[in-house]
């Protein structure tokens, strides 16, 4: 407890240690454990709603989490239980009880061994009991336990005579799919079934028997986020079905495999199900769109139909009609929309129509008759974090949809160029000998398998289960690879070959194959591929029980017909085999969208004046259905710019809004001939009279329309004098220097009384600082003389850096290195920030922080002693200034960026209050002896009162290039200031530049933002990453990496990120450059294959999907 800091820990306070009198002083928490509240030992015991319980078990999920993961080296609770989970006033968790909690002895351990076994029964890891021995997963176990406590309402061990454990009684309650039977009855319903079945996987996957088989707490907490965010989203539909907006927080998702959101189109408001034959949990499309009709299927159709395509959504009104869903930018999504028509209006005339993925064309609709589905599919990687897919009414017949799906892909699969989206043309199961589709379950990430067999094939299979088949990132389903299709003459090739509508049409093709047959010793299976009689690939050889995937690296065009051969080696003894193939075709879906600034600013025109038009989807594209009213610029690549807007002659009422001003190219705005009332703002009277906006407002008789009246106190406007002419309100200069001399005089008093009963959501803070109270520091940061201080340093030998407050010496007590900070006192406004760096040090804990180990206080020296940083900093070994600087990989760049990611994000969610470094940059971004990375020099940074306010104002402070120019314009700080500076981080370490880029017109030093937004329209990532690296990297990695940075400095705070999403998007970065690395020496077939044939054919290591954990418990 002295040297642990997390808001959802408890806190000591103080301590008492008076010979036999020992105590220890906490924090009170008001309404005890979660052990009472659960069982209703208390009093007043609250009932805690499925909402209550998911903030409560996130809470406990982020303290754990970080006694894992935030601690170095990480520390075990061994008895996370339901009354060790301790709950404010306001029910925030906080875990407590560490009596029995232990350390590793060294950060590289694997486990603690005990002579007894601690902890608490029902809840202690079975393979503690047996072994002694404890790792995180035992406490991953334990908090299992309290999940399903929580999702039950149920003891850990029944009171039954036969004491059965609550895993055991979920788990056959599972096997017959009664959810409703698991969840606390009390809660009578009253949640989201898909929320209540992901948190019941996640807790059967943490009590699993083998902790190989548990998650870390990492990924709990992922879960618990998902399982809330879900939950919320329902309570915002119930309360608000018109308003959209709560979807930007509840479907943001990021589960890595498998459903991620399936919506039944026309399905009855509030309504969810999951569909008997996939398992797929479907909700109601009610809260992406406001537009259509419900509709179902005729009776005749619906048998043996799946439940979600007996629904429809019909669109008689509009042209356009669009669904609005959230997503995660950056992150690669299969798209299916799914059609089904089963003569729903009587007429059994099926309909024709277009359908659009934003601003671009995707598909056209049609079908062949009545019972067939029809299904349009994509692979696509959205820019914004946001999607508009758009049924369009062509003049053929009144478009309809039966369900969308998203499923999330990793992103280094299915490589393409960056404009280039994937539409499927085919994918089949060449091998099948069911004749049966497959889908999720079978495929986690729910790609559906259509069997295909022909006279001049034949079948092979073999029994394959998903722990014996090796898969790669692709990983087809175990079920397709367990069956392979091979030419039934032994010596002919294999072949199958499609012929293109238009012979400009552009390929990607994706083989999957796995040797299904156990071959003898005198058995050999090699074979080459040849597109249209030349060679492609090869040879090939597949490995028995592996999946291994070849594609093209880039599209095939230009050809009336693709015949792709598979011909056996003159040393292969068995013939050619493929399981499985995907065609796709190429679509350009690279048209941007309307700038987002005026995409939010005409959003909020619709909204606030309830706008009747058939404004749907992006204002200005494609351009043949631009929004009524408005006209765009076009220019290239950039986005469009709304430059007309006009509203008149629509009824309106009220005043004009302020965010008006935000469609900066915005030439004509016609408000005329409405109802409005109050002030015309500011920013559009002077555009107008620059002669930069043509403002239009005639015939609006209660609305102010001269600069004026706005100097009025209090905004009052009088009607008694107008100019009906213009519209001008004529103001007596009387009144004028009278408000002026009212608001002098009330601005005199705020001064003098200090404004203390200031309410603004601002909170100042008092730069005035107080001495550290330096008795508060515990024994693990013990005080040193000076005299001790000049033998530590070696009489102040070696300087390891400078700073405003003084100069950093190396030092050694003992055998160990440290760095010595000595405050200098000449230096301006140094003791303040010594003063902050001891203050913030003190309470903080992080294994991404440098820590404090002792301080000086003698006198008039005063110094702080550190853990010494063998490599000095990042900026060192990003320009080359250090001597002995190593050239960081790709890799080591990702790795430093993940831990400095981490040590922020402690910062801002980790502390209570947050704290806001405010100097965040590559040279306080500090390298160990590994290379592992902590971030440091806190004498800048400021804790941050959320309750009380939304920023901080305060003086600018920071580097220049890495400083946040919103709170340089503003004296506003906030957590975002500090994402803005780590996205300059990150920029530099992509690029290897500084933060203004040197040119070779040395007066032109753009910033590197500017710099890389201008590259990124050339759409190479090559030429933007450091020509250090020499193009040994991941490109879907550096993408990401790219778009999360570049997301990181957006203009306004409101588009940038939080940590902990920079962090899960730098995560993602570095496996799969992991992935790219373990590719590339997995086996001997991917060095053998040429330069125009990719291969990946690696074993997985990284944690399994929630439901194939799961799959496997059942």
């Amino acid at each position: 407890m002295m040297k642990v800091h997390h808001k959802n820990l408890t806190s000591l306070i103080g301590y008492c240690n008076e010979e036999k009198n020992k105590a220890l002083i906490y924090e009170y928490m008001a309404n005890g454990d979660l052990d009472e509240q659960l069982l209703g030992k208390k009093s007043n015991t609250k009932f805690l709603t499925w909402e209550d319980r998911l903030r409560i078990a996130v809470d406990a999920a982020q303290g754990l989490e970080y006694l894992h993961h935030g601690c170095k080296p990480l520390i075990i609770h061994r008895d996370v239980k339901c009354a060790n989970i301790l709950l404010t006033e306001n029910f925030q968790a906080k875990l407590a009880d560490f009596g029995l909690s232990r350390s590793y002895l060294a950060d590289g351990d694997t486990h603690i061994s005990t002579a007894i076994v601690a902890g608490t029964l029902g809840y202690l890891d079975p393979q503690c009991t047996m072994l002694n021995r404890f790792t995180e997963k035992s406490d991953v176990y334990s908090f299992g336990v309290v999940l399903l406590k929580i999702i039950t309402g149920q003891p850990a061990i029944s009171k039954t005579e036969d004491k059965v454990h609550i895993s055991h009684r979920v788990d056959s309650l599972l096997s017959k799919g009664d959810i409703e039977g698991i969840v606390d009855s009390e809660l009578q319903g009253d949640f989201d079934s898909s929320s209540v079945w992901k948190a019941v996987e996640i807790a059967m996957a943490s009590v699993s028997y083998s902790p190989d088989k548990r998650p870390y707490m990492s990924d709990v907490l992922v879960v618990l986020k998902e399982c809330l965010a879900i939950e919320l989203a329902r309570k915002q539909s119930n309360i608000d079905t018109e308003n959209t907006d709560f979807i930007e927080f509840t479907y943001n998702l990021t589960s890595e495999t498998g459903p991620l959101v399936s919506i039944d189109c026309g399905l009855p408001q509030n309504s969810s199900y999951t569909e008997k034959h996939t398992s797929i949990f479907y909700i109601s499309d009610s809260g992406f769109i406001d537009t259509g009709v419900s509709k179902s299927v005729s009776a005749e159709f619906k048998i043996n139909l799946q439940q979600q395509l007996s629904n429809l959504r019909s669109f008689p009104s509009g042209i356009r009609n669009c669904y609005r869903i959230n997503v995660t930018s950056a992150t690669k999504y299969l798209i299916r929309a799914s059609f089904y028509y089963g003569n729903y209006d009587g007429t059994n005339v099926a309909p024709k129509f277009d359908l659009h993925l934003g601003a671009n064309f995707m598909d056209t609709v049609k079908f062949t008759n009545a019972s067939v589905t029809t299904f349009s599919e994509i692979i696509y990687t959205p820019l914004l974090d946001y999607i508009h897919l758009c049924l369009v009414n062509t003049g053929t017949g009144t478009p309809f949809i039966s369900a969308i799906e998203l499923r999330t892909l990793k992103n280094d699969t299915y490589v393409t160029q960056s404009w280039e989206s994937l539409a499927r043309l085919r994918r089949f199961d060449l091998g099948s000998t069911t004749n049966l589709q497959y889908r999720y379950k079978d495929d986690i990430y729910d790609r559906i398998w259509a069997p295909l067999g022909f006279d001049l094939w034949t079948q092979i299979s073999s029994k394959l289960t998903n722990d014996e088949l090796t898969q790669n990132h692709y990983q087809p389903p175990t079920i397709v690879m367990s069956t392979a299709a091979m030419p039934v003459n032994a010596s002919a090739s294999f072949d199958f070959y499609w012929d293109p509508d238009n012979v400009d049409e552009q390929y990607y093709v994706f083989m999957h194959f796995n040797e299904v047959k156990k071959l003898a010793p005198n058995e050999t299976r090699s074979f080459n591929v040849t597109l249209n009689g030349k060679y492609w690939g090869g040879p090939l050889v597949p490995t028995y029980q592996s999946t291994s995937t070849i594609f093209s690296p880039s599209a095939l065009a230009g050809e009336s017909r693709y015949l792709f051969s598979l011909l056996r080696t003159e040393d292969s003894t068995l013939p050619p085999i493929i399981n499985a193939i995907e065609v796709y075709t190429v679509k350009d879906l690279s048209r941007p969208e309307t700038s987002q600034d005026d995409v939010d600013a005409i959003t909020n025109i619709k909204k606030a004046y309830g706008v009747a038009r058939n404004w749907e989807a992006d204002p200005c594209g494609p351009t043949k259905y631009i929004w009524q009213g408005l006209n765009c610029s076009y220019d290239g690549n950039d986005p469009p710019r709304i430059t007309s807007l006009d509203l008149s002659n629509n009824n309106l009422s009220g005043s004009v809004p302020d965010f008006l001003t935000q469609l900066q190219s915005l030439k004509v705005l016609n408000l005329g001939n409405n109802n409005l009332t109050g002030l015309v703002p500011n920013g559009l009277l002077d555009k107008s009279k620059k002669g930069s906006l043509s403002l239009s407002v005639e015939h609006n008789p209660n609305l102010c329309a001269s600069t004026s009246c706005n100097q009025q106190t209090g905004g009052a406007i009088s009607n008694k004098k107008k100019n009906n002419n213009n519209n001008h309100i004529v103001i007596p200069i009387a009144a004028s220097i009278a408000g002026v001399l009212v608001l002098l005089a009330i601005v005199a008093t705020a001064v003098i009384c200090g404004l203390k009963k200031r309410k603004s959501k601002a909170v100042n803070i008092d730069e005035e600082q107080t001495a550290p109270n330096f008795s508060k520091i515990g024994p693990n940061q013990r005080q040193y003389t000076f005299n001790e201080i000049v033998k530590i340093t070696n009489n102040f030998n070696r300087i390891l850096g400078r700073g405003g407050f003084g100069t950093v010496y190396h030092g050694l007590i003992g055998d160990t290195q440290v760095a010595v900070k000595m405050l200098s006192p000449s230096a301006v406004r140094g003791y303040e920030q010594f003063l902050a760096e001891v203050k913030l040090l003190m309470v903080v804990h992080h294994r991404n922080l440098t820590s404090l180990i002792g301080y000086c206080n003698d006198e008039s020296n005063i110094g702080l002693i550190y853990e010494y940083m063998a490599n000095g900093n990042l900026e060192e070994h990003l320009s080359g200034k250090k001597n002995n600087a190593k050239l960081l990989s790709w890799e080591d760049r990702l790795r430093i960026s993940v831990d400095a990611a981490q040590g922020l994000e402690y910062l801002h969610s980790g502390c209570k209050p947050p704290i806001i470094h405010r100097d965040v940059k590559c040279a306080n971004i500090l390298l160990n002896e590994n290379f592992e990375a902590k971030l440091a020099d806190f004498g800048l940074s400021k804790p941050f009162p959320t309750e009380e306010g939304t920023h901080i104002s305060t003086v600018v402070a920071g580097t220049p290039g890495y400083l946040d120019p919103e709170y340089r314009d503003s004296n506003k700080l906030a957590e975002k200031s500090d994402v803005y500076s780590f996205g300059v981080v990150l920029l530099k370490m992509i690029t290897g530049q500084a933060a203004y880029v040197k040119m070779q017109d040395e007066d032109n030093k753009p910033h590197i933002s500017s710099w890389i937004s201008s590259m990124l329209s050339n759409g190479e990532i090559k030429s933007i990453v450091d020509s250090k690296l020499q193009e040994d990297f991941d490109s879907g990695s550096v993408w990401k990496a790219v778009e999360t940075a570049m997301a990181c400095v957006a203009s306004s705070s409101n588009k940038r990120p939080h940590m902990s999403d920079v962090v899960t998007q730098l995560k993602e970065c570095l496996a799969a450059e992991l992935a790219r690395k373990r590719t590339d020496h997995a086996t001997e077939q991917s060095d053998s294959l040429e330069s125009d044939l990719a291969s990946i054919s690696v074993t997985t290591t990284e944690f399994e999907p929630i439901a194939r954990l799961w799959d496997k418990q059942l």
